[in-house]
């Protein structure tokens, strides 16, 4: 309980000020209600048992203004708690948010998609319950026990000492449960989590699950999936259950002992009438603040494996941004060499073997491969989205992550195999990485990637609106956009990851001519393609094989060495010559000539 008091508490901190000021309304409140049940004894013993009318009704007025103020306090203890979890939601979702995007990009994949949301959706949620709960019933009835102790131990110490243990043995209970209810929270979250994530993958997978008529078997997977949520969610429910049954229980057995011995002693007239009535009000009082306070453990505990998993993204190391904090973004054609390169997943897979070359500045180089060769991993590592397990990887003479990361990108221009297009207008899209530029900028980066037609062309222009995932446009559209977004820029390297798989012969033409017409020396272009008409012409290809770097060179030296690109050049051509055979338009090497990139 105390560490979730503290890290709470390092929420709330910035705002303490604030806390401040609800903490003064509250006790004003707080005190207004423990000790309101003393009324009794002075209305009783003062007004009622004398016939003291005149007495009667000053208590009256006396309750009734002290009753407004502790009104209006807790009017304005409630205004003032609200802005104050607000404050705290908005700043620990704006942590959260950006802690996920200076995440390595091993840890951030290695998560399910549905867990970062429900992060979102459901964690930080919990964390405002619970820091709500604790603000006003926690703290309510801890002051409601602590005044209504006093106040009981003047009145009849022996009673007051009864009630306290009775109130200790409520209290034990939940706490010796706790752990078993969190590990029941805890499993019931992750369960969430994993039907989130596979909810998310459906919708994004519901042409593929549509076109092979997948529907029963995802919904049988899914059905599943929410037998083992549906375990988990009881075990959670019947851990809340049983610790809000044990304080419950435990408050009625208390009940029975101190109405038997609180009668006892008013019998031996031990204590008088109106002791014996404001004693059981006091004591209801700070028994139904006893059980409030147990009956906030559920939400405690919810938030207790809430706080874990936010903490546990809060708390990874960010990206490494030593070094080149103040320094200059890249200028023109950048060098790298790669000196007994290797990377490693997690799992301990070696996706890069002692790779060793250099990518000399101003210069359009490419790397190709089978799949699974390590083409697009060597691509990450190259935009510093990776760090290699051994080795080195050398930009203009400096280690690469050495840099500042954030920096370096600003100057960097990357187009993926899989174009991401966010929500919002084709303005909003293509200028993303450049937000200032202008409309006429915007046109020339379109112009270069043979799209600008294309939007000129729409109703709105370049105020379309991209429904989500660019659904409203085809692949080849999209890729286009995406390349305009990265010549907005005017990088000085450009990364370019299988920009054409997805392409048809024409929209890969239109891809090769633009990357033809990007001038060279004043960038770095390295490429990544499985498809080697399109860099046939490129000064240097490197060819990987199972993570190592088995040849390079140009194109006529590799055909020359009949090795690994000469037998895939081999095997490409016939497919080509195979589809010209069927269709009788697709020219092996006019298409090498149209993608040409010199």
């Amino acid at each position: 309980m105390l560490a979730i008091v503290r890290k709470l508490w390092s929420f709330i901190q910035p705002y303490r000020g604030r806390v401040v000021l609800f903490l003064l309304f509250a006790a004003v409140e707080m005190t207004v209600l423990a000790l309101a049940p003393l009324s009794f004894k002075f209305i009783i013993d003062r007004a009622i048992v004398p016939a003291d009318r005149e007495a009667f009704i000053l208590i009256l007025l006396i309750i009734g203004a002290v009753g407004f103020f502790g009104i209006v306090a807790g009017a304005a203890g409630d205004r003032l708690l609200a802005r104050i979890n607000a404050a705290v939601q908005q700043r620990l979702r704006m942590q959260l948010f950006s802690a996920m995007q200076r995440m390595r990009t091993e840890r951030f994949q290695a998560i399910p998609a549905g867990e970062h949301i429900s992060r979102f959706s459901v964690d930080l949620p919990a964390i405002e319950g619970a820091m709500t709960a604790m603000m006003t019933i926690g703290l309510q009835s801890l002051a409601v026990v602590a005044m209504s102790g006093i106040v009981l131990f003047s009145l009849q110490w022996t009673m007051a000492l009864v009630i306290l243990v009775g109130a200790g043995l409520v209290y034990l209970g939940p706490q010796l449960l706790e752990k078993r209810a969190r590990s029941a929270f805890a499993a019931y979250r992750d369960g969430f989590g994993e039907m989130t994530a596979d909810v998310g993958e459906y919708v994004r997978g519901q042409p593929v699950i549509q076109g092979f008529s997948l529907q029963k078997t995802v919904i049988s997977r899914f059905a599943d999936r929410l037998s083992g949520l549906f375990v988990s969610h009881y075990r959670r429910n019947a851990a809340a259950a049983t610790l809000n049954r044990v304080p419950m229980v435990s408050l009625l057995l208390m009940n029975f002992c101190i109405i038997g011995f609180g009668s006892y002693l008013a019998l031996l007239q031990v204590i008088s009438l109106g002791d014996l009535v404001a004693f059981f009000t006091i004591y209801t009082s700070m028994g139904n603040a006893v059980y409030n306070l147990t009956a906030v453990l559920p939400s405690v505990v919810d938030a207790r494996v809430s706080l874990d998993r936010v903490s546990e993204l809060l708390d990874v190391s960010e990206e490494a941004s030593m070094g080149l904090k103040t320094g200059l973004p890249l200028q023109a054609g950048p060098e790298f060499r790669m000196d007994d390169l290797s990377y490693a997943y997690p799992d301990g897979r070696q996706a890069l073997k002692r790779v060793s070359l250099t990518i000399k500045p101003g210069s359009t180089v490419a790397f190709v491969g089978p799949s699974g060769s390590g083409k697009s991993t060597l691509l990450q590592l190259l935009l510093g989205l990776r760090e290699p397990s051994a080795g080195a990887l050398l930009l203009n003479e400096a280690d690469l992550h050495a840099l500042d990361g954030e920096l370096y990108r600003t100057s960097v221009g990357a187009v993926f195999q899989e174009p991401f297009l966010f929500r919002g207008t084709l303005l909003d899209n293509i200028r993303i990485g450049k937000p200032d530029a202008s409309l006429e900028q915007v046109s020339a980066a379109a112009e270069q990637a043979d799209i600008a037609s294309y939007i000129e062309g729409l109703p709105d222009g370049y105020m379309t609106q991209v429904n989500e995932d660019g659904g409203n446009l085809s692949g080849g559209q999209k890729q286009r956009i995406a390349l305009a977004r990265a010549l907005l820029r005017n990088p000085a390297l450009l990364l370019l990851d299988e920009v054409t798989s997805a392409l048809d012969p024409l929209s890969e033409a239109a891809v090769g001519r633009t990357i033809s017409k990007l001038t060279r020396g004043e960038r770095t272009i390295v490429i990544v393609s499985h498809r080697l008409a399109a860099i046939a012409d490129a000064d240097c290809i490197f060819v990987l094989r199972d993570g190592e770097l088995a040849e390079w060179g140009r194109h006529d030296e590799l055909r020359k060495k009949r090795g690994l690109y000469d037998k895939m050049w081999e095997q490409q051509a016939d497919s080509r010559v195979e589809q010209a055979g069927e269709g009788g338009a697709y020219d092996a090497e006019a298409q090498t000539e149209r993608l040409s990139v010199r």
